[in-house]
This record gives structure tokens, sequence and C-alpha cells, in this order.
């Protein structure tokens, strides 16, 4: 899952000791990992290497001042920085999209289990039917003058059983006008 964005929680974000005891300079470089550790892969984690990390943030004088400050809410864990808190948000989302991709995916199966057994009967119904025009109908020529809608206004529904007599019917007036 690649979500473009994240819920940025205001009252957890002032809670958070870690972040409140940050100089203001370490609070905008953590966010700003926060967003970069979002994209990344493992998602909500970055390397852990430190000079990458700094020319992340502009190469700041007072690097290994804020690096402590803002690595103090960040979990080390296998050569990479993790935040948790976002890491939680992540999983949120993850289970959200797939709870609605496993839904869709249920209605979506019932509804071509459905469409397979309206063709079941469709072609049941026309093969008991004496006559075998009934089940393809070559498509319809245009007829003279209106747009497709408009004519579509007149004829009504090409699905429907009646569709064709229509036609015909306006075809012999468009033939004696």
């Amino acid at each position: 899952m690649n979500s473009p964005a994240f819920q940025f929680y205001v009252k957890q974000w002032l809670g958070d000791r870690d972040v409140i005891l940050m100089d203001w300079d370490a609070r905008g470089m953590h966010l700003h990992f926060m967003c970069i550790a979002w994209q990344e892969d493992p998602p909500c984690s970055l390397p852990n290497n430190d000079a990458y990390l700094r020319k992340l943030v502009g190469n700041p004088r007072r690097w290994s001042k804020v690096k402590k400050q803002i690595f103090r809410a960040w979990k080390l864990e296998n050569k990479r920085w993790f935040q948790c808190g976002l890491l939680r948000e992540y999983e949120k989302q993850r289970r959200f999209s797939e709870s609605r991709k496993l839904n869709a995916n249920k209605r979506w199966h019932h509804a071509s289990v459905m469409l397979g057994q309206c063709e079941t009967d469709a072609l049941q119904s026309s093969s008991s039917s004496s006559s075998s025009t009934a089940v393809l109908n070559p498509p319809l020529p245009p007829l003279k003058g209106g747009t497709r809608k408009s004519r579509s206004l007149h004829l009504g529904d090409p699905k429907d059983p009646t569709y064709r007599e229509n036609y015909e019917k306006r075809k012999a007036q468009e033939a004696q006008s």
C-alpha cells in the first residue's frame, strides 16, 4: 500500500514528551523525517546512515545536538530507524484498505455469479423459443436525423423486446416522408 498521506494527530504530537522536549528546529526536522519515512520501504523507516539523514534536512550545523533529540522518538531496528506512532497509523490504514478490498471482492463476486445466472437463464429461454433470431439480432443501422440520444428517446432501450418493433415503425414512417 502506498498511501499518499497520513493523519496528523495534534493531540498526540503535543502530548509526546519526546517531541515537546525537542528544540523548534528539531521538531521541524522530525516532521520532515516522518514524511520521508512514510514513503520508504519498509514503511515508516529511515536508514541508519548519518550522512544521508543529515543531507535530507539541509546539513544543519547543530546536527549532533538535534539528531539526539529527534531520534529519541524513533526506534533503531535492523539498521533502520522506525517511527512507532507513524507505523501504527500505516498499519491502521493498511488494515482498513484490506477490509475495503475484501468487501469489494465479495460484492463483485456476488455480482458475477448473478451475471452468470442471467446469461444461463437467457440462453435457456432462447433455446426453448421457436425463433432463432430472438437470441442475437444484428445491430440496427442508424436512423436518419437526430442523435443517438434523441433516437433512444423515441425508440426506448435496445434491451427492451419492443425496441426492434419500434425501430421498424420509425423506419417505415421515415420512408413515407
